[in-house]
């Protein structure tokens, strides 16, 4: 995907000439975008980001910004994943159900600027089933979804 992507930003910038044939391989209609951004759900997704893995995802990962991808990683054990890819993360979704000890340790993870007690009573504490908090880093915000 990501060859076919660099191989369509050289079509769109001039460099090579215009081939149809990879509108259908990166399912578009036309050269109208000037550059592609792709989304990957990544499902259950632990055993690809863990401290262990050797898998050239996690290697991707750290790169998928430079390569205009969005990833979204749907992971029940955060323990699991490896910090040096935690400190990429951009959001978080912390859904009810987790014991204190638990949003604690993630917590302690987070770059957050309020203590503990503070996000656990006034946040979490206040989820309602099926609800989630989305935790932004970029803003510092933390809504209630």
């Amino acid at each position: 995907l990501m060859k076919l992507k660099d191989e369509y930003n050289k079509m769109v910038d001039g460099k090579i000439p215009k081939d149809p044939d990879i509108l259908d391989a990166l399912y578009i209609d036309d050269f109208s975008r000037k550059r592609l951004h792709t989304f990957i759900l990544f499902d259950d997704a632990a055993f690809i980001f863990d401290k262990k893995s050797k898998s050239k995802f996690k290697r991707w990962f750290t790169e998928f910004r430079h390569w205009k991808v969005t990833a979204y990683c749907n992971i029940q054990i955060w323990g699991s994943i490896d910090a040096k890819l935690k400190n990429l993360l951009t959001s978080v979704m912390l859904f009810k159900g987790f014991s204190r000890e638990r949003v604690q340790h993630i917590f302690r993870q987070l770059p957050l600027d309020m203590k503990f007690d503070d996000f656990y009573n006034n946040y979490y504490m206040k989820l309602k089933e099926y609800q989630k908090l989305i935790i932004d880093f970029p803003t510092n915000s933390i809504k209630f979804v």
